[in-house]
C-alpha cells in the first residue's frame, strides 16, 4: 500500500517534523469479506487514520495497508494488524452466502 496521506481538513501548521514528539493513535474501520473471502483467507486493503496529538493542535493522516486475512476468520472478530510496531484493530464483516452455511 502507499505510505500516510494528509487529511487537510485536521491540518495543522505547528508539526516540525517525523522525529518531533508526538503521541500518535492508529484507528481502523471495518473489512468487509465475502463469504468465499472469509472461508480461504486472503489479503485484502485496509485503509486507517493517524491522529498525531502534539502541543498545539492535533495532525490527522490516512493511510492503507494490505493485511492478511486468516482462513476461517468469522464475522464480528476483531483483527490486530501490526503497522511499524504500533498495532490497530479492524472490525471483520462477512457477507452471508445465498447457498452455505456457516455451522
Amino acid at each position: 500500500g502507499g505510505g500516510p496521506r494528509q487529511d487537510t481538513s485536521n491540518e495543522d501548521d505547528n508539526f516540525e517534523s517525523e522525529t518531533s514528539k508526538a503521541t500518535e493513535t492508529k484507528s481502523a474501520g471495518d473489512v468487509k469479506l465475502t463469504f468465499v473471502e472469509a472461508a480461504k483467507g486472503c489479503q485484502k486493503e485496509v485503509e486507517y487514520t493517524i491522529t498525531r496529538f502534539k502541543k498545539g493542535g492535533k495532525q490527522t493522516l490516512a493511510s492503507r495497508k494490505q493485511v492478511q486475512i486468516p482462513a476461517g476468520i468469522k464475522s464480528g472478530e476483531i483483527l490486530r494488524v501490526d503497522d511499524e510496531g504500533d498495532p490497530f484493530f479492524v472490525h471483520v464483516d462477512v457477507e452471508e452466502h445465498e447457498v452455505f452455511l456457516r455451522q
